[in-house]
């Protein structure tokens, strides 16, 4: 049997690391991440505690990952947007985006969400909610600024937390809710914001 290649190594690595990392992210939401051991996520990813420990130092380790990656990969909002002659169709396509990434991604928000709701993770949470948050709001605010708003700061602030109400609603009890009226009602609104007065 040929030894096995750095490319191969590098397989394997991403492979077992995604398992645990999927396993951590399940085990996290359900039963939340005090109550979670690393002998539960290694049992959950169907490999060795050993080999767990081998690739995060600890539990925590875990965590970080985790929200790195939602916040640098599944929640990278805002995106780059086609170009539109009308800019409030920029603003629509905003709010399309930010509701596929609800729909795509249901896992990592329900993560994001158990986590806000364990005290003692908040502040480490914040940290990257801050991070994300500021970049949406200020994206938001260059498209309304471009739409003519009177008062774009303002209306991005206002948008993005309707955004916070809608995705706390939606995985705190309520995935009834009919998302695709929302989004059309919310992109009639403020696709016309810089019709109204300030």
């Amino acid at each position: 049997m040929s030894p096995r290649t750095s490319r191969e190594f590098e397989r394997v690595r991403g492979e077992s690391q995604g398992k645990i990392l999927h396993a951590a992210m399940v085990l996290f939401s359900k039963k939340g991440f005090y109550r979670s051991s690393v002998d539960d996520i290694a049992k959950r990813a169907k490999i060795s505690k050993g080999l767990v420990y081998h690739y995060f130092p600890s539990k925590d380790a875990i965590l970080d990952s985790l929200m790195e990656q939602a916040f640098d990969t599944v929640f990278k909002i805002p995106r780059d947007l086609p170009a539109s002659e009308k800019p409030s169709e920029s603003i629509g396509m905003f709010i399309d985006d930010v509701y596929n990434q609800l729909r795509v991604h249901p896992a990592y928000w329900q993560l994001l969400f158990s986590m806000m709701m364990q005290p003692d993770l908040k502040s480490k949470i914040a940290i990257y909610g801050e991070r994300f948050r500021k970049r949406s709001v200020q994206k938001i605010q260059g498209l309304f600024e471009t739409a003519g708003s009177k008062t774009p700061k303002l209306d991005a602030m206002i948008l993005d937390m309707l955004f916070d109400g809608v995705w706390l609603n939606y995985f705190s009890a309520r995935s009834d809710l009919p998302l695709e009226k929302l989004k059309s009602r919310i992109k009639t609104i403020f696709m016309s914001l810089h019709t109204l007065p300030s």
